[in-house]
């Protein structure tokens, strides 16, 4: 029965972190109805890996190339301004600072919205209300190759607003890169590439929690925290392939819908007596 749980909080993690419906919200609302209650924060980073992984295999070829490309450009083997491989590392790097600084300032708000299930539900209305203007945006011109600093730094500081339960962190990056005139599927890679240091950076957390908290054991059996972890890689990886595909046929108002109808339901199931 474990190990059933955890394949079911892994299938969650990697569909959630991806597609643009809000990892958070999806948790609340099956740890709360199914009583599936994520058992430590030692499983949690586990499931991070899992997510982190599928999105390794999918952009291998990318992340690889913009490693040897630092590694080049550390050595002075390589200009900055003469690796494509190079600059587009620079604005992921660019784009994550918006939410560590966010994140740092407003820890306490944020902290404060975690504990409000109320919460989940109408920041998942703004989810969808965001996805609804984006599709209705003209399709943008710009490839990776033309992302800008600006562009860096407005798809941050959406991403930052993710930090709040029920933002869709995957549907604010693309959504800002639409905005910013970038193609759709240059939209979807940029966010997959960003929630690499995102991914990281959560786990990071919770592992400097369990340092402190001095508790390293997951307390699960083996076999259900690595069947957790490969359900979230694989769920993962079928979120991303599925979202890329998604994008280039222009149908996010699709996740519009189904943001809303969970938002309300949680509005409704919180508010009205049973």
């Amino acid at each position: 029965m474990i190990t059933i749980k955890a394949v079911i909080l892994g299938i969650i993690q990697g569909l959630t972190e991806f597609l643009p419906v809000s990892s958070s919200g999806h948790l609340v609302l099956f740890q709360d109805l199914l009583g599936l209650d994520l058992p430590g924060l030692s499983f949690a980073i586990f499931l991070h890996l899992g997510t982190l992984i599928s999105v390794l295999i999918v952009y291998w070829r990318t992340v690889t190339a913009m490693a040897c490309s630092f590694g080049a450009w550390i050595s002075g083997q390589v200009l900055w301004r003469n690796s494509p491989d190079l600059r587009l590392l620079g604005m992921i790097f660019i784009a994550t600072i918006p939410a560590g600084v966010i994140g740092v300032a407003l820890k306490p708000l944020f902290e404060t919205a975690f504990e409000s299930t109320l919460t989940v539900g109408f920041m998942l209305l703004l989810t969808g209300a965001i996805l609804w203007v984006a599709e209705a945006v003209p399709v943008g011109r710009k490839s990776t190759s033309r992302v800008g600093g600006l562009d860096a730094i407005v798809i941050g500081t959406f991403q930052a607003l993710a930090i709040l339960p029920g933002i869709s962190r995957s549907g604010m990056t693309i959504s800002a890169g639409i905005f910013r005139n970038l193609d759709r599927e240059t939209a979807g890679k940029f966010s997959f590439l960003m929630s690499i240091p995102a991914i990281v950076g959560a786990a990071a957390l919770d592992l400097v929690d369990l340092v402190q908290g001095g508790v390293l054991s997951t307390g699960l059996p083996v076999v259900a925290v690595v069947a957790g972890t490969l359900a979230a890689l694989v769920s993962g990886l079928f979120a991303i392939k599925i979202l890329l595909r998604i994008l280039r046929g222009g149908q996010l108002r699709g996740f519009s819908y189904y943001v809303w109808a969970l938002g309300i339901l949680i509005i409704g199931w919180r508010l009205l007596p049973l």
